[in-house]
């Protein structure tokens, strides 16, 4: 490459000079034509042997490969004439989404690290720029564990940069990848299984499967992704425009706008003339339908139409969708209803259809992260908003932060005026000013109370080890809670509070009935109810709760750790994680230190009560009694042992997987 480079700069040279001296004489001698002449065919024969094949990219055979077509020319390209939106764009998660290994890509602590797990023993190295695992062979499971024949692989590429780094070798025999069993917990610096970065149910240990990232990740963590899958030979020869999530997914590819703008008078006049260029899409400029379905392409649960864009076409081509075009001619969203249809059901996942019910609640709503399109539809302010009053994906994000707020911008990607009620209030201006907001909130109005997210954009969607707003505008219900089990948003801040606390309030705001209760529902806080009888996800959620600020402002810190001490030993490892990550902000538990997966359950059992004892023991230290905790018969007012048997013993234990 570099010899290529010189022989150019030398050709190009020889033929200015050639220039320089007819321009300087006003002749062309003999010389100069044959100077000319052997320029010319330099340059010829340069543009010829330039050809894609001399691109290393494509020479890497143990990966999928970062190739621009079909229209597409890379964020490298828009960067000479938009560069506030390239800089922004770069300190984006969505650029880092998936990237090819090397020391800047991968933020794990590779340094000498032995990992064990399950009594296999997995060994981590690096080699100059090379990071490489050396661990015991997937597919010879069954074997005693000293037995198993081990691997020795070089990780070639990498998916997430915000919460998690997930780790791919090459499957051996073309473009196929398989994951590390492990992954790197980057807000907590840790590692955990690849399983346990999920909630999944305690029985579920899949294998690394080959092709895992180029069937599925591909599809919303690289840019115009193309499977290409050889039916006869079973090999992948995969293909990206990009990888990562880039400038030409969200604008479309680039192509013709850059020919388009390549004079400059052209592109002056472009600047000075009002309305986008033709070639290229503004989602901001689409109108909240339009501009919803470019995020909803990926944030959505989404099958294609009909044969025409079926598997055949989108291995080779990548989807059919572009920014601005109607993006249900080609997809449609899948609701649960639809899961009754079994064909449905196969078409989405044919090695497991029943995972996909359980990302919605029995309503419909949607309770798994990174589909946030499907919880926007369902919204109000969609289905009936007109106009600029339709909300839409924009109307709270901006996929452009810029001065000082980037740092805080690239976590949620939210407007300034979101963090507030902004937002809200461009439709809602009659709950402007603090009498108004006051009145109708029945909180002071510049508490956590008044922000309108937290009463109709509650914590009840789960990913990413955490819990996250719920993309469906909606407003507290205790009934919807007993229905469907949803935590409705009073009762995830108060957490001390019981369905009866909650529905007297809401029956004196908005007329409802207080709904029939059981005894424990009427004298048992929800929370508790929720972390010892309710299912994974619900066990999730409030784990989480249990440590979040407001909550515990408005709840109190000093009891929650007696049910926190208890998720600690739940069957699913990611309950269990949140609830360590909620139980360190508790008063005295600061210095506690626990793994939830790498650990033994014995283990795990021994910190659980060493948990508790410090709680107990916090009690009879500062004479406290739990605030507000009017429960039966224990003498902190905290819930008894019986009652506490009685609703663990009785706990939902349904198999719950929610796949993000």
């Amino acid at each position: 490459m570099i010899v290529e480079t010189l022989l150019a700069v030398a050709i190009w040279a020889l033929g200015l000079t050639c220039l320089a001296k007819v321009f300087t004489r006003g002749v062309i001698g003999r010389l100069e034509i044959v100077c000319i002449v052997i320029c010319s065919a330099g340059i010829g024969w340069l543009t010829f042997t330039q050809d894609s094949t001399a691109d290393p990219e494509q020479r890497v055979t143990d990966r999928p490969n970062a190739v621009p077509s079909g229209g597409y020319v890379s964020s490298d390209t828009c960067r000479s004439c938009h560069e506030s939106e390239h800089h922004s764009w770069t300190a984006s998660f969505h650029r880092t989404m998936t990237q090819v290994a090397s020391p800047t890509s991968i933020v794990a602590d590779w340094s000498s690290t032995n990992l064990v797990f399950e009594g296999q023993e997995y060994r981590l190295e690096r080699r100059g720029e090379e990071f490489w695992v050396d661990f015991p062979d997937p597919s010879w499971g069954g074997l005693a564990d000293g037995d198993w024949p081990r691997l020795s692989k070089k990780i070639v590429q990498v998916t997430g940069s915000h919460h998690m780094q997930v780790y791919w070798y090459a499957d051996g025999v073309d473009r196929k990848l398989r994951w590390f069993r492990f992954v790197w917990l980057i807000t907590e610096s840790a590692w955990t299984t690849r399983d346990a970065s999920f909630l999944a149910p305690p029985e579920l240990n899949r294998e690394a499967h080959a092709g895992e990232w180029n069937f599925s990740c591909q599809r919303c963590h690289a840019t115009h992704a193309r499977m290409r899958f050889d039916s006869e030979t079973k090999l992948s020869d995969t293909q990206v425009s990009e990888f990562g999530i880039s400038c030409e997914a969200c604008h479309g590819p680039g192509r013709d706008h850059v020919a388009e703008h390549r004079n400059p008078i052209a592109r002056y006049k472009r600047h000075v003339k009002e309305g986008d260029s033709p070639s290229l899409v503004n989602p901001a400029h689409l109108g909240s339908e339009r501009s919803s379905q470019v995020c909803g392409q990926c944030h959505g649960v989404l099958a294609t139409w009909s044969e025409e864009y079926g598997f055949s076409n989108w291995n080779t081509n990548g989807f059919e969708y572009r920014p601005g075009d109607d993006l249900h001619a080609t997809r449609f969203l899948i609701t649960r209803e639809m899961f009754d249809d079994s064909a449905v059901r196969n078409s989405l996942s044919s090695s497991n259809p029943d995972v996909f019910p359980t990302m919605y609640w029995a309503d419909g709503m949607i309770r798994v992260s990174g589909r946030e399109y499907n919880g926007l539809r369902a919204s109000p302010c969609f289905e009936r908003g007109v106009g600029s009053q339709k909300l839409g994906c924009m109307s709270c994000h901006s996929m452009h932060g810029s001065g000082e707020r980037i740092a805080s911008w690239r976590n949620d990607m939210l407007k300034p005026e979101t963090e507030k009620n902004g937002s809200c209030l461009q439709c809602h201006s009659v709950l402007r000013g603090d009498d108004a907001l006051r009145k109708h909130t029945r909180h002071a109005s510049d508490s956590t109370g008044s922000l309108c997210m937290n009463c109709h954009m509650p914590f009840t969607t789960y990913g990413l080890l955490k819990s996250i707003r719920s993309h469906t505008i909606s407003s507290p219900s205790v009934q919807e809670s007993l229905e469907v089990g949803r935590p409705n948003a009073c009762n995830l801040c108060h957490l001390d509070k019981t369905f009866n606390w909650t529905g007297k309030h809401l029956a004196e705001w908005t007329e409802a009935a207080v709904p029939a209760l059981s005894a424990y529902q009427d004298a048992v806080p929800a929370s508790v109810l929720w972390a010892l009888s309710g299912d994974g996800g619900q066990r999730a959620l409030v784990a989480w709760s249990m440590g979040w600020k407001p909550a515990l402002e408005a709840s109190g810190d000093d009891w929650e750790a007696r049910f926190l001490a208890q998720l600690l030993i739940d069957p699913y490892a990611a309950v269990r994680r949140i609830a360590y990550q909620s139980l360190v902000r508790q008063p005295g538990y600061e210095a506690f230190v626990y793994e939830p997966v790498l650990s033994t359950p014995e283990q795990r059992s021994a910190k659980a009560k060493e948990a508790l004892t410090i709680w107990r023991q916090r009690r009879v230290d500062e004479g406290k009694v739990p605030n507000a905790l009017y429960l039966l018969d224990d003498p902190y007012r905290n819930i008894s042992d019986r009652v506490y048997d009685e609703l663990t013993v009785n706990r939902l234990d349904k198999p719950i997987r929610l796949s993000e």
